[in-house]
C-alpha cells in the first residue's frame, strides 16, 4: 500500500516521524504579508507521542510557527497556529493602499456633504442659514450660491 520511500509513522516503534509535512499558509490583501507554518505529521493526531513531537517542532521553529490558537477562533480558518512572522515590504504596501481608499472615500463624502449644504442654502462649514447673504455671520465663509453664476450684463439685442 506505501511506496518504499514514504512510511506511515507509528509512534509506537519510531520516535520520529518518517515524514514530516511542512505547510507555509500566507494572509494580507493586496499582498500577503503574514505567514505561519504548519509543521504536522500524518499520524493521528490525538495520540499522545504525535502531539508532544509536533509542539517540539513548533517550539524549534520558533517565530514562524505562530501562536497557538485561541478556542475562541473560528473553527472556519482551519488552523491551529496563529500567524506571527511579519513580511515588512508588503504590509507598508498594504498600508499605503487602504490609506489611500480610506483617504479617498473620506474626501468624497466631505465634498458630497460640502454640496449638499450649499444646495440647501446652508454654510458648507457650520451649516448656519445663508439664503442671500454675502458671507456667512457665525464663520465667514463667502456664500458660494448653489446654481451657477448669472450674468450681471444685458444681453445685447440683435
Amino acid at each position: 500500500m506505501w511506496s518504499g520511500a514514504f512510511q506511515p509513522w507509528n509512534p509506537l516503534t519510531s520516535r520520529e516521524p518518517t515524514s514530516v509535512t511542512l505547510t507555509r499558509h500566507r494572509f494580507g490583501w493586496p499582498l500577503r504579508m503574514l505567514s505561519v507554518d504548519e509543521i504536522t505529521t500524518l499520524a493521528d493526531q490525538s495520540f499522545s507521542p504525535v502531539t508532544d513531537y509536533n509542539e517540539r517542532a513548533h517550539d524549534l521553529a520558533g517565530l514562524r510557527a505562530g501562536l497557538k490558537a485561541p478556542r475562541w477562533m473560528p473553527s472556519s480558518l482551519k488552523l491551529d497556529r496563529i500567524p506571527t512572522f511579519v513580511y515588512w515590504i508588503p504590509l507598508a504596501v498594504n498600508t499605503a493602499c487602504w490609506a489611500t481608499l480610506w483617504f479617498a472615500i473620506l474626501a468624497w463624502a466631505n465634498a458630497h456633504i460640502r454640496h449638499r449644504r450649499t444646495r440647501r442654502s446652508l454654510c458648507p462649514t457650520c451649516r448656519y442659514e445663508l439664503q442671500s447673504l454675502p458671507t456667512c455671520p457665525e464663520c465667514g465663509q463667502p456664500n458660494q450660491p448653489a446654481g451657477p453664476p448669472q450674468s450681471q450684463q444685458p444681453v445685447a439685442s440683435a
